[in-house]
C-alpha cells in the first residue's frame, strides 16, 4: 500500500522514512511533502492510499491540504502527526475522518499498530469491492447472454450491444473473456452453430433456412464457421445421427 509523508521538517521526514521498516510491514512511500501546497498537487498526482499529515506546515495547514485532497481522493485514509496536543485540531480532524492523531515525538510501536489496523481495514475494504464487482459482471454478463438468446436470429454488433446496455463495446469484449473464456464474436459464432444444431437434429428445413434463422447471411459463411467448429459440415452433420449424442 501507498505511504505519502507531509511535513515541514526535512530531518523528521527522513527519519519517518528511514527509522521505520515500511516494506516490512507492506507499505511503500512514495512521495514527500513539505508545505500543504504541494501535499495536495502530489496527492492528487499519485494517489496514495495513507497519508501521515502534519498540521502546521507552510503554504497551506494539514487540515486545509487534507479537506482539498478528500475533494478529489475520498478513500485516502489520513493519520496527523502533531506537536500539538489541542482539542481543536482533533476535532477538526475528526470532522475531515482522520483515523487517527498522533503526538510528536512519534513512537514507531504505536504507528505499527496503527497501520496495521488500517491495513486489515483497506484490504478487507478492497476484497469486498472486488467481491461486489465480480458479482455485477455476473449480473452483466448474464443479462447481455440473455438477450443474444432472444435475438440470436439477428445481427447483433458489439455497437448494438453497447447501445442495449449502455456500455462500452471494449468493455463488453473483456466481460465475455472474462467470464466464458472466449471472445464475443467467438461466443457468438459457438451459440449459433448451437441453435442451428437443434433445428437439423429435429427439422426437415434446409441448410439455407437454417442458417438464416440461426443469424448467418448466407449458406457458405454458415457452413464455414459450422466446420470450423463443429469439424464436420452441417449437411454431414444432419446425415450422421451425430445430432442423437447431442440430445
Amino acid at each position: 500500500m501507498k505511504v505519502m509523508l507531509v511535513d515541514d521538517e526535512p530531518l523528521v521526514l527522513e527519519g519517518y522514512r528511514k527509522l521505520f521498516n515500511w516494506e516490512k510491514h507492506g507499505f511503500t512511500v512514495i512521495c514527500e511533502a513539505s508545505d500543504g501546497m504541494t501535499a495536495v498537487s502530489l496527492a492528487h498526482c499519485h494517489q496514495p492510499d495513507i497519508i501521515l499529515m502534519d498540521i502546521n506546515i507552510p503554504l497551506l495547514s494539514g487540515l486545509d491540504a487534507i479537506s482539498a485532497i478528500r475533494q478529489k481522493l475520498p478513500e485516502v485514509v489520513f493519520i496527523i502527526i502533531s506537536g500539538y496536543d489541542n482539542f481543536e485540531y482533533a476535532q477538526k480532524a475528526i470532522r475531515l475522518g482522520v483515523v487517527e492523531y498522533m503526538l510528536k515525538p512519534l513512537k514507531f510501536d504505536d504507528l505499527e499498530k496503527t497501520l496495521s489496523q488500517i491495513r486489515q481495514g483497506l484490504t478487507k475494504k478492497r476484497f469486498s469491492g472486488i467481491k461486489q464487482e465480480k458479482i455485477s459482471d455476473d449480473k452483466r454478463i448474464h443479462k447481455i447472454i440473455s438477450y443474444l438468446h432472444e435475438h440470436i436470429t439477428e445481427a447483433i454488433s458489439l455497437k448494438k450491444l453497447a447501445h442495449e446496455f449502455f456500455l462500452h463495446p471494449a468493455y463488453i469484449s473483456q466481460l465475455f473473456k472474462q467470464e466464458t473464456g472466449l471472445n464475443y464474436h467467438e461466443y457468438l459464432m459457438r451459440l449459433r452453430v448451437d441453435f442451428a444444431k437443434r433445428f437439423l437434429s429435429t427439422t426437415d428445413l434446409s441448410i439455407s433456412q437454417i442458417a438464416e434463422m440461426a443469424g448467418f447471411q448466407n449458406y457458405r459463411g454458415f457452413s464455414q464457421v459450422f466446420k470450423r467448429l463443429e469439424k464436420i459440415t452441417p449437411s454431414k452433420y444432419r446425415a450422421s445421427g451425430l445430432h442423437t449424442s447431442d440430445t
